[in-house]
């Protein structure tokens, strides 16, 4: 279910509303419609998401967003680890709920030391590679935090021995059928929570820092290629911002401001297109493996046009009516 945003003036106490920016007819079109407030200014600013996307990939120490651990690191990461975290030692991966993905990968890849200087254990870079095996620990998203919350507490040294500690134990003793599999339990009438509109950074950024899992969905086969790679590219930087949030986090709240105005500028680029943009945050939980259930956030973010929701809302129209 997609909730329509309310159409409206500005803002409480701000007076007259500001004048929009040119934009694009469909744009405007969407506004009289009431699709998106008319309030909010649909052009793209100076600072450009181009900005946002360097820093994204400065954060992931990368270019073009290519992940940058070595597909041989990471299978003697996963392999040594036995799909376990290194401090719980419950399963990373699960059966998905849905016939259409082969099954949920769970488990994050931490760095020891943090790519960034100013990051978890940052400042202790001298020597190391940074994304090699040696400074990579598997951890559950639950121990992945509690550690970079608590670099004092989970300093380098132990990081280290205690994945060394795990991965001794993971080739002893081969506990993989010795714990209940582990599953993630969706939550009670899931389907009755509504997708809300995105109108701010700030909202977006609530939606996906902290999440484990991303559903995208993007415009249909019916748009041009131009207006699903633009749909496309908001929902990919969306999620990319998501899987670095905890990084800036560590940066203070000044960054986590800046990512915040980025991602305000990427919904003015999507809008400036005449495509919106709504989610909804959901928290399920994982059950089995060693140690308690977990909660499991998952964000789901949808790219539509005006004319998409019309066609969507004549459909459940033409469904509910019996002489339809």
């Amino acid at each position: 279910m997609v909730r329509k945003p309310r159409s409206g003036g500005g803002r409480p106490g701000q007076g007259k509303t500001p004048e929009t920016p040119r934009c694009t007819p469909r744009t405007r079109r969407g506004m009289q419609r009431g699709v998106y407030p008319a309030s909010v200014p649909l052009c793209p600013s100076g600072r450009g998401p181009r900005s946002a996307r360097r820093r994204l990939a400065r954060l992931r120490g990368v270019s073009g967003f290519i992940v940058a651990i070595s597909q041989i690191d990471r299978k003697l990461l996963w392999a040594r680890s036995h799909n376990r975290c290194a401090l719980c030692r419950r399963l990373l991966t699960s059966r998905a709920d849905t016939e259409d993905r082969p099954g949920l990968v769970l488990g994050q890849e931490a760095h020891i030391v943090a790519r960034n200087p100013a990051g978890p254990r940052g400042s202790e870079r001298s020597g190391v590679r940074i994304d090699a095996y040696d400074n990579l620990v598997l951890l559950c998203p639950e121990d992945h935090k509690r550690v970079d919350e608590q670099p004092t507490t989970f300093g380098v040294e132990r990081l280290r021995a205690l994945k060394s500690e795990h991965e001794r134990w993971a080739e002893d003793s081969h506990a993989e059928g010795q714990t209940p599999p582990v599953r993630v339990i969706v939550g009670v009438n899931e389907d009755s929570i509504p997708f809300d509109p995105i109108t701010t950074g700030r909202q977006l950024w609530e939606l996906v820092a902290g999440s484990h899992e991303w559903s995208l969905s993007t415009l249909g086969e019916e748009h041009s290629d131009s207006e699903i790679d633009i749909a496309d590219r908001f929902l990919q930087t969306a999620q990319d911002w998501g899987e670095v949030a905890s990084e800036v986090e560590s940066e203070g709240l000044q960054a986590v401001r800046e990512a915040q105005r980025n991602l305000t500028d990427e919904l003015k680029e999507l809008w400036a297109a005449g495509i919106y943009a709504w989610g909804r945050r959901l928290r399920r939980t994982i059950t089995g493996g060693i140690g308690q259930p977990m909660t499991w956030w998952s964000t789901q973010l949808v790219a539509r046009m005006p004319e998409d929701l019309e066609e969507a809302r004549g459909e459940e129209i033409r469904d509910a009516d019996p002489a339809g």
